[in-house]
Formats: structure tokens, sequence, C-alpha cells
């Protein structure tokens, strides 16, 4: 992916989340994905899953509007990082690392990433 398809890709992921839509988010997602994070004890495996997960996840928290910060390629992939604006609760800034292969960097959401496809993603606290 080219600088300006990470900065796309990162933008829709991001407006996905914001808007929560559920079909949309989850379509960035590979059929056979593998989601880990401190709320999914043992993970989700499998796109239907994360969207059953996030349908009530999305019913259960307050609008909350994720903006792109910035981008930058590594190695097979890229980082992005942006903030979490959820009204009076303040706002958060996060980073999400993104390559073929690699699920090893620690301290941020991590993710693997096939045909364009989010293969699996861990978030370490």
């Amino acid at each position: 992916m080219n600088p300006d398809e990470i900065a796309a890709f990162n933008a829709d992921w991001l407006q996905a989340w914001t808007d929560k839509d559920v079909s949309r988010l989850a379509a960035f997602y590979a059929e056979d994905c593998i989601c880990k994070d401190a709320q999914t004890v043992g993970g989700l495996a499998g796109r239907a899953a994360l969207a059953a997960y996030l349908t009530g996840l999305f019913a259960a928290t307050p609008p909350m509007a994720y903006v792109p910060d910035e981008t930058w390629p590594i190695p097979g992939g890229f980082c992005g990082r942006w903030y979490c604006d959820m009204g009076a609760a303040g706002r958060l800034r996060r980073s999400l690392a993104v390559s073929p292969n690699s699920m090893s960097r620690p301290a941020c959401r991590l993710a693997a990433i096939r045909s364009r496809r989010i293969r699996s993603r861990r978030s370490s606290p």
C-alpha cells in the first residue's frame, strides 16, 4: 500500500468505528480473522463472531469519534495513530500497527493484514 492508500484505509476503518457500522467495519476483516483483546477472553474467531461482538459492544457504548492523527509505513505494513473523542469523558490517543506477518510489537493494537483485509488483531494493555 502506498502512503495515500494507508491513510485512506486508516481513515475509512476509523470512520466505520465512529459510525458504529458493524457490516462496514466487519468488511475490513478477513473471513477467518482472529481478534484478541481484554474484553474478549479467548478471542474471537471469524468475521461472523466479530460482527456479533461488535453489535453488542456498540449497543452498550456511548457515541465516540475516532479521528485520524497520522500514519507511517513500516516494513511490510504501516502504523496508524488516532484520537478517540469521548465527549465529556475526554480524549484518548491510540495506535495500530499493521503488517502481513508480525504480531510481536508490544503496547499497542496490532493487526496482521492479508489482501487488504485484517486477518488478526490483538490489543495489549
